[in-house]
């Protein structure tokens, strides 16, 4: 470093760092001794900048760290990730005024809310015309939410809509519901109309709690 061709600027010296954004001048526009001092200053800026950062020069590449090197990684979906193959959602409806049960194959593992809302929305045009199925639930009910604690007793938030069935067919709607519910390995259920706790009319009166027992046949197919 101690010999310097005569004309050079001391800085000349200076490996250049990050002169890739002068690459697109033309050189002929610009003087040999001027280029090399444009070069050489570009390089003294980025040693600055670097050192101002408080980064460190490397003389190889350096490995991320696994938490680092997680978060580039594309997720990869496997055969766990996918719902076991004819996945099934029993569903319970009507047919002649007997509770049936039906299945629909789903694309995914559903929730206990996914089922529900399966149900409330009765039954496919295929289950009716092939199935004969109806149902005693009015299509216009609808599910404020289905959840499950630890105790495993299911609570069922129904709209105000369904306060509009009466007689046999608020038992029959109910026990579409209390038997959906004991497909998915649940046997006690309460039901709210609007978040306010309310008694479902079954065979054995109405109940504050209902379990499928309290149907018998034709509504409980045993």
């Amino acid at each position: 470093m101690t010999s310097t061709r005569r004309g050079l600027h001391p800085l000349a010296l200076v490996t250049p760092v990050a002169p890739v954004a002068l690459v697109a001048l033309p050189r002929r526009t610009i003087p040999a001794v001027r280029w090399c001092r444009v070069i050489s200053i570009a390089g003294l800026v980025g040693l600055v900048g670097l050192a101002g950062c408080g980064i460190s020069s490397d003389s190889r590449p350096r490995a991320l760290p696994d938490d680092a090197r997680s978060l580039l990684r594309v997720p990869d979906t496997t055969a766990a990730d996918r719902p076991p193959a004819g996945t099934q959602a029993t569903l319970y409806f009507l047919r002649d005024n007997h509770l049936v049960a039906t299945t629909r194959k789903v694309a995914v593992v559903p929730t206990v809310e996914a089922v529900f809302r399966l149900l409330l929305a009765g039954p496919s045009e295929e289950e009716r015309q092939g199935s004969g199925l109806t149902s005693a639930i009015p299509s216009k009910v609808t599910l404020r939410g289905a959840t499950k604690d630890a105790a495993g007793l299911l609570t069922v938030d129904l709209g105000p809509e369904v306060a509009t069935i009466g007689g046999n067919a608020a038992k029959g709607a109910y026990a579409q519901m209390v038997l959906t519910a004991k497909a998915l390995g649940i046997d006690r259920v309460r039901f709210l109309v609007d978040g306010t706790p309310t008694a479902a009319p079954t065979d054995d009166g109405n109940k504050s709690v209902v379990e499928a027992s309290n149907y018998k046949p034709p509504l409980n197919p045993g």
